[in-house]
């Protein structure tokens, strides 16, 4: 059997260090002074086990090497993006590869049963790379539970520890796990295997989520982070959040948080392998221990506050110990087009995301419109158009409070927009967070508006027809919790909008709709019960003189496009949002102006 290293670092280094000495066909691959103190002098292990010297074969060219029976992955769940790719040429027909990484694997969902089958975790593997690389038949996982490190180039101190345990990621027994243990204990390990792979990823996981961040922010050995009466605490929650992922995922732990911390604090004063890497100047292996819980959580539904903030900071202090770039990477991350990303991400995974402005108090309005604007181009790439606007803020009075100079507005969507049939609609809200009903004024434009002494008229000489309409605002910020410029970039909460029967505006009937649009009132009616009344006024004193307003704010807008013919704009809300539930029948009804009334069925 021939045996690659790829990574002979630390975890890979000892593995192959031990084979070579047992005599097995292995090659170890590694880079930089490592590489080249094994070349010169050989493989040195220290260890309480007893002290040894190989000389194993070692390569800094995986293209040398010829196929393989099999790959074990020794760097860290980071460096797998860039390896995966070169591996190929090592490739048989038969050729297994064993990732020994911590952390949620790349491959844990593929073959997964049930909805989550196929996920990717983006912080695993970014943009699916390794997947792409390493085909799903040749994964076996590994579990590594031995502690080890490089104390200088060329030679390894093992600490305590000789068991690697495998499996399938399907669970079934099979005979190349027998034939992968085979030479591992020839050279002195344990080796394991289990049907349960998943359930021990997440065992081991459970301590070094908390464990590993916490000891690089510190500097604080095992048995200190456990002893300790206020860090202990912290890894307490980190480890109960972890807890409650796994739950999720039907993964029942088989040893508790206090067995966990009983355990950490007998291994005595040992450097996290976390905490090594950033004394060393090594890149952290954040993501895939951290970061891949955190974008698990996020999916299901899991609050993670403590494991977010540890994350937060430790993933600032390896940025800062590697000398990148805060200021651009902090530019990145708040780019219209990253921002966008983030909320579009956030839409179709149906999970919230914290508003811009919490973390970026200068996240301004111009801003917001470009991360609307990227907004839009995805939705045309996708195949749609926007067919409309809708107005935010269209009560004055709150313009002073917020600091606004008009109202402000986003674009409205062929897929958003629906049109009852005989004054009826029904519509879905399944793949919402928490939706609002909002009744107000749709115009339909036959040709851009043009400025005139009187701006309600001008407005709806410029208009083919109006409705009655409901617009579903649903927000993406946890708790409606949001300032203007959160409002524009996330789409200006626009869900739907459902479009009553509507009315030719003709030219004779414009001066008695310039003194109506003010005055009429609305009942809104919820399952037959008032629910609240609503006037025109409510809407920037008019409808009417909302529209205007809309076309004259774009018109001063840089870049924006112009109102033009054939668009619907909804004119801002006539009462309160209301909340709306599956089951709810929503009425609303107008006096004073005649528009018929329209019925919603919610879903």
């Amino acid at each position: 059997m021939k045996i690659v290293i790829a990574g002979a670092g630390a975890i890979g280094g000892y593995i192959g260090a031990r084979l070579t000495r047992a005599g097995s066909d292995v090659v170890l691959f590694a880079r930089g002074p490592h590489l080249r103190a094994m070349q010169e002098r050989g493989l040195r292990v220290v260890s309480p086990d007893g002290d040894f010297e190989v000389r194993p074969q070692a390569t800094g060219d995986l293209g040398s090497i010829g196929q393989a029976d099999v790959i074990f992955l020794g760097v860290k769940a980071h460096g797998l993006t860039s390896l995966a790719p070169q591996l190929r040429p090592l490739f048989g027909p038969d050729t297994v590869v064993v990732s020994t990484q911590n952390g949620i694997p790349w491959w844990y969902f593929q073959n997964y049963p049930g909805e989550l089958n196929g996920l990717r975790l983006e912080r695993v593997d970014p943009g699916g790379v390794i997947a792409d690389s390493i085909e799903p038949r040749r994964v076996v996982g590994s579990l590594a539970y031995f502690a080890t490190d490089i104390i200088e180039p060329g030679v390894i101190r093992h600490t305590e520890g000789n068991k690697i345990s495998f499996g399938e990621p399907d669970g079934s027994k099979s005979d190349r796990l027998r034939k992968i243990a085979a030479p591992l204990i020839a050279a002195g390990f344990r080796c394991p295997t289990t049907q349960r792979l998943r359930h021990e990823i997440w065992v081991k996981l459970l301590g070094n989520i908390a464990f590993n961040p916490i000891s690089a922010l510190t500097g604080g050995t095992l048995e200190e982070l456990a002893r300790h009466p206020d860090v202990s605490r912290v890894v307490r929650q980190l480890m109960e959040e972890t807890e409650a992922v796994a739950a999720r995922l039907n993964i029942e732990l088989p040893i508790s948080i206090d067995q966990r911390m009983t355990g950490a604090a007998k291994v005595g004063a040992h450097k996290t392998s976390m905490l090594q890497d950033l004394e060393a100047g090594r890149p952290l292996e954040l993501e895939a221990i951290v970061g891949a819980v955190v974008e698990l959580g996020d999916r299901l539904g899991v609050p993670m506050p403590a494991t977010k903030t540890v994350y937060a900071c430790a993933k600032m202090l390896d940025l800062k110990r590697r000398g990148v770039d805060l200021k651009a990477e902090i530019a990145t991350a708040s780019s219209p087009a990253a921002l966008a990303q983030e909320l579009r991400d956030a839409y179709t995974a149906l999970k919230q995301t914290d508003a811009p402005s919490t973390r970026d108090p200068g996240f301004d309005l111009e801003t917001a419109y470009a991360v609307e604007g990227e907004l839009t181009r995805m939705r045309r790439a996708a195949g749609h158009k926007a067919v409309g606007r809708k107005v935010g803020f269209a009560n004055r009075a709150m313009w002073r409070v917020l600091r606004l100079g008009t109202l402000v507005w986003a674009n409205m969507y062929d897929d958003t927009v629906h049109y009852a049939k005989d004054g009826e609609a029904t519509l879905s809200i399944s793949r919402m967070f928490a939706p609002k009903i909002e009744p107000e004024i749709v115009f339909k434009l036959r040709r851009p508006i043009e400025p005139g002494d009187d701006p309600a008229a001008a407005a709806l000489a410029s208009t083919e027809w109006i409705a009655l309409g409901f617009e579903i605002i649903d927000c993406v910020f946890p708790g409606w919790k949001f300032q203007p410029a959160d409002f524009v970039a996330a789409y200006g909460l626009h869900a739907a909008l459902v479009v009553g029967e509507p009315v030719a505006v003709r030219p004779e009937m414009i001066p008695a709709l310039v003194e109506a649009l003010p005055r009429f009132t609305l009942r809104l009616i919820k399952n037959g019960e008032l629910v609240e009344e609503g006037s025109g006024k409510n809407s920037l004193r008019s409808p009417a003189l909302c529209l205007a307003e809309l076309s004259s704010a774009i018109g001063k807008q840089p870049g924006a496009e112009p109102l033009g013919a054939g668009e619907l704009v909804s004119s801002g809300t006539l009462t309160e949002g209301k909340l709306i539930a599956a089951g709810d029948t929503w009425r609303a009804v107008v006096e004073g102006l005649d528009l018929p009334a329209l019925t919603l069925h919610v879903t």
